[in-house]
Order: structure tokens, then sequence, then C-alpha cells
């Protein structure tokens, strides 16, 4: 099997200044969680990791969607002046993700029929986050978590790119509160694929007579959506 890159973290500082010309709102970084499961607000992570296990595994409990946290930064300024029309807050209401997956020659990724059905590519998640307005020269942030590959993408994923990586095209939409249209510039983001790399099973040997080793695996981490990047998934039930 070909030897899967590491996830590698680098700093958030800078990054709000990278903004894509004339947009009202971007996606900067796809960034870690906190023990709490809030956003690690210093720090990004440049590309992903998905243990995307197969149909029919023992660990069925970490089958999971790939899950991205995404930092969102909004150029959208509160119109506070009655003269000019009505006051208008100018949050902003993220409400789905366009995502579409592609090799690393940026071909869109082809799919097999399953139980009848082609899952398509690209395809829609839906989401939801409000991000407050900008109050002076800088962009305002916030976040959103989107689903951005279902589980049911895993097996097929699984067979073609495990040990390589693939490339996964991200465009949120949204609205304000005044319901006006805003579309985000396309967020493209590498993911390397591996199975077995994140899950392990609560009975495999290595934990026989020694269960500080499983607190060890995700001490400090969030105990959401694993089994991915920074955080491995332990099925008790296989």
């Amino acid at each position: 099997m070909r030897s899967v890159p590491p996830v590698v973290f680098v700093s958030l500082l800078g990054l709000a200044a990278c903004a894509p010309a004339g947009s009202s709102a971007y996606v900067s970084a796809n960034v870690p969680l906190n023990t709490d499961c809030t956003i690690n607000e210093t720090q990004a992570i440049s590309a992903g990791l998905w243990d995307a296990l197969p149909r029919g595994t023992d660990k069925q409990s970490c089958i999971r969607p790939y899950r991205m946290s995404l930092v969102i930064n909004s150029n959208l300024i509160a119109n506070t002046n009655p003269a000019i029309g009505r006051v208008e807050p100018n949050a902003l209401l993220v409400k789905y993700a366009d995502v579409r997956l592609m090799d690393k020659s940026e071909a869109t990724i082809g799919f097999r029929a399953r139980n009848n059905t082609v899952p398509p590519n690209p395809y829609r998640v839906y989401t939801s986050a409000i991000i407050k307005p900008s109050m002076g020269d800088e962009p305002s942030t916030g976040w959103v978590e989107v689903d951005a590959i279902p589980s049911l993408y895993a097996d097929q994923i699984g067979e073609a790119y495990e040990g390589d990586s693939i490339l996964v095209e991200l465009q949120l939409a949204g609205e304000t509160t005044g319901n006006v249209e805003v579309d985000f510039p396309p967020f493209l983001y590498p993911l390397a694929i591996c199975r077995d790399c994140k899950s392990v099973c609560l009975s495999d040997p290595q934990f026989a007579g020694d269960p500080a080793a499983l607190t060890e695996l995700n001490e400090g981490r969030c105990n959401d959506n694993r089994a991915q990047d920074d955080r491995t998934c332990v099925d008790s039930g296989c």
C-alpha cells in the first residue's frame, strides 16, 4: 500500500488577509477541533486524512462522513441608516454547500451504481450557521461544520484511492437576513484516503492489559466525528 501523507497543521495568522477579490464572504481554512468540540482558531489543517472504511467492516461505529470545520470570513457591513432603506443587520445565514470530488488531475470522480442508484457528483449537503456582520475594516469571522463527504461514498473512494489522495471542491451558499443571496468562491482542499489507519477495535491485542493506550489515542481530542484528521475511532462492539 502506498504511504499516506500526514496531516499537517499550519498557523491561521494572516489568512484573513487573503480574501478573493470582490467576495462578500469566503472560506479561509479547515480547522481542527478542541477537546470541547469548539474550533481551534490558531491552526489550520492543510491536508485532511479520512479513514474510508469499507462496507462490512467490524468497526461499524467508525464509519462516518468526512466532516470539515470551516472558518468563514464575511465582508458584509450592517446598514444602520434608515435614510437609504430599512435597517439591515446583514448577518450571513449559511445554508448549504455544493461539493465536487475530483482526482489529483482535477477530473470529476465517477461512481458506480449502488442499490440501483448512482451516487451523484457533484452533490449538495445542507448545513446551518450565522455569521455576524463586520463592524470595521476587517472581516467578521465565524465557522460552520459541513459533512463534506457522506459515508455512502466511502466504500468506492476507499477502493480506488486507498493510499492516495483526492481533491474536495466545496462552495458554500447562503443569504443575508434581508434575503439577499451570497455566493462564496470555491474552496479546494486535498484529502488523503486510507483504510484502517484511524480506526481500531477495543478487542485488538495491542490494548490487552494496557487500558492507558486507549486514552492516549484521543487524549485532548474532541470525541465527535472520528475517525479522521487528528482523531482515532475506537469501536467497542467489534
